[in-house]
């Protein structure tokens, strides 16, 4: 028998759960190597982390620098 988790990233105020990585761990026969995370483990979350939050910076301020394109609102349309 294992032990599973799966780990999310959620954004104050988004609905949207990211996961970022699943560990498991035995149970029976575990030893100490076996109790938390490995290094490699370690970078894979950190990784996953920063391409998660730098993805969601990123996209908030293009959003923010992207020009607001209005309609044309009462302008008739003109016959060359």
């Amino acid at each position: 028998m294992d032990m599973h988790w799966t780990i999310y990233l959620q954004r104050d105020g988004a609905d949207e759960n990211v996961p970022l990585a699943r560990f498991q761990r035995p149970l029976e026969g575990a030893t100490p190597a076996d109790s938390g995370l490995s290094m490699s483990e370690a970078r894979s979350l950190l990784s996953s982390l920063q391409q998660v939050v730098a993805q969601g910076q990123i996209r908030a301020y293009d959003c923010l620098r992207r020009p607001k394109i209005q309609p044309h609102v009462g302008i008739a349309p003109t016959e060359n």
